[in-house]
């Protein structure tokens, strides 16, 4: 029989702790480092590079270690010089007896929690159908190098990308995607545009339609637009997932330094 404390798993004890995790770059110094560490009162830093990809674990040990072979001169190295490689990581659905026997094995007694190959977000939520749309909009596309990758899909099926024609109701942030940018993942909101018949289509559903009864598939949806709209997230979704690089925030948004996400340089 299983002992239910080794059948618990990683992610049951994330929801019972929190999931907050410190991290630093590996080019921060051993200074700033054990600042930190003090600071927060923790025994360990999770080390990230610019894609938050894991690099290391800079835990006290490590910190003790290389003050007693280097002396004060230390603390002037870069934690990339003092940290622990990252050998091995696990994921949510380890359980606690895995990670102990991973623990147990590399004789090492910090192991990171790994989400990868989350890299961004493409939001498909309500898009108004009843029109032959000639443009899209991406909410927050300029905020993030997903920009020129949406403006390559639109092409491709033959519309524009025009700008948020209603910056006032602040769409970005009130939207399904939002959760990820708060996770610092860069995240974008499409919607078939307002050119043409567009702004005509989209007032006339928001107005009489939206969030009451007839909200259904009664309404006089164009089924060859949908597969429109699909097609341009598909482009969207199969160059991120072919390109080399991850999708990055521009360098000084807003939402990239609020909630630490990954920048281009």
């Amino acid at each position: 029989m299983v002992a239910e404390e080794d059948a618990m798993t990683v992610k049951a004890i994330l929801e019972a702790k929190g999931h907050a995790v410190v991290t630093l770059g590996p080019n921060a110094t051993l200074t700033e480092a054990v600042g930190l560490l003090a600071d927060r009162r923790i025994g360990a830093l999770v080390i990230t590079n610019g894609d938050r990809k894991i690099v290391g674990i800079l835990s006290e040990r490590d910190v003790v270690r290389v003050i007693a072979k280097e002396g004060a001169a230390a603390l002037d190295m870069t934690v990339r010089a003092a940290m622990t490689p990252k050998d091995k990581d696990c994921n949510e659905n380890h359980t606690v007896n895995e990670i102990m026997e991973i623990m147990t094995a590399g004789r090492f007694r910090h192991l990171p929690v790994a989400k990868d190959g989350l890299v961004a977000d493409i939001n498909m939520d309500m898009p108004i159908l009843t029109y032959r749309f000639e443009d899209m909009v991406a909410f927050g596309g300029d905020r993030s190098t997903l920009g020129p990758v949406i403006g390559r899909a639109l092409a491709g099926i033959g519309v524009t990308l025009s700008p948020d024609p209603m910056p006032g109701e602040a769409i970005f942030v009130r939207s399904d995607h939002f959760n990820f940018v708060r996770r610092g993942i860069p995240a974008v909101f499409l919607w078939p545009g307002p050119k043409g018949p567009g702004k005509a289509a989209t007032d006339d559903f928001m107005n009489k339609h939206y969030h009451r009864p007839s909200d259904d598939l009664t309404q006089p949806i164009l089924w060859d637009q949908a597969v429109r709209f699909v097609d341009a997230n598909y482009r969207i979704a199969r160059e991120i997932a072919d390109a080399d690089t991850r999708p990055l925030w521009n360098r000084g948004d807003y939402f990239a330094g609020l909630f630490d996400g990954p920048m281009a340089p």
